[in-house]
């Protein structure tokens, strides 16, 4: 890229705050209707995966905030005996994963957002490991998301290389690459209502 053309793209390049602003506005204003068609879609992405089944096990997280909502994925799943996961967070902006038998080991939590009972049992995650990542934006160009900005995933994910990491967003979500930070953890898929992106050396789209 020539200077110039690269001095033209820094000054056009939203930063992470301004995008993570937009997008949360954004996303507060998707109607239920559209959140649920979306939401099922994904879903039924997931489902339909080869790695969906009683030899992996599947990270996942309680919807709030009109995010994709996981809830069939969650039913599939324990349906089907795989071991599913949730994040209950703890102090200085860290969070750990933990099994669950069934919904009722859920409690609200930090955020008011539903997390593993507190006797519930720690996850380690390896490389049979699916963990599905909420965001509020993700870059198809490289993989890398957006959260709140409290950092939980990218200090999670850091210390477990060998998982497989998928951004859960609508397709609205999706933006162009802003610049990164050193911390910054890219997803190895992003899956929306419309399509899967896989990222690698040369990204590809699945429709």
């Amino acid at each position: 890229m020539k200077m110039e053309q690269l001095l033209i793209w820094e000054k056009n390049m939203e930063t992470k705050a301004e995008i993570r602003k937009n997008n949360i506005r954004n996303r507060k204003q998707i109607a239920k209707d559209d959140v649920e068609y979306a939401s099922d879609r994904i879903c039924e992405r997931i489902i339909k995966k080869e790695w969906f089944n009683k030899n992996s096990s599947l990270f996942v997280y309680s919807a709030c905030n009109n995010e994709v909502d996981l809830d069939k994925v969650i039913k599939e799943a324990l349906n089907k005996g795989i071991k599913i996961a949730f994040p209950r967070v703890r102090e200085y902006c860290e969070m750990d994963f933990f099994w669950i038998n069934d919904m009722s080991g859920l409690q609200k939590g930090s955020y008011n957002i539903m997390e593993p009972s507190l006797d519930c049992e720690i996850a380690i995650p390896d490389e049979n490991t699916w963990v599905l990542v909420p965001g509020v934006a993700f870059s198809c160009e490289n993989g890398y998301r957006i959260g709140y900005g409290k950092g939980y995933y990218d200090r999670y994910l850091s210390n477990f290389s060998e998982v497989h990491t998928i951004g859960i967003a609508y397709e609205s979500q999706l933006v162009e690459a802003w610049e990164t930070e050193k911390n910054d953890i890219a997803m190895k898929q992003i899956i929306t209502e419309k399509r899967e992106v896989i990222i690698n050396d040369k990204t590809r789209n699945i429709v």
